[in-house]
């Protein structure tokens, strides 16, 4: 076997506690967790995504991180289409 591909220890076996995000944009995680709590509540869509991700059996907090992404993906969409949120849009 390569042995760039090969583990040099098994994670689970070495360690009793979960994984947690160490990479990335910290202040953007920080900037974006209430937005996304705020929508996981009030949002039906994305009430909808973060119950359905729920039911799978995903945990709380990767199911909110899921709602984070999804609002940066609204974001650039209104950005790149240069108009404005709407509530009810068809």
């Amino acid at each position: 076997m390569h042995p760039e591909i090969t583990p040099s220890f098994n994670f689970h076996q070495t360690r009793d506690t979960t994984s947690f995000i160490g990479g990335g944009r910290k202040l953007l995680r920080d900037s974006l967790y209430m937005p996304a709590l705020v929508a996981m509540r009030h949002n039906p869509d994305l009430k909808a995504k973060y119950t359905t991700l729920i039911a799978a059996g995903k945990p709380a907090k990767i199911a909110l991180v899921a709602l984070m992404r999804k609002l940066i993906i609204l974001v650039n969409t209104l950005i790149r289409d240069d108009r404005k949120w709407e509530k009810n849009r068809p």
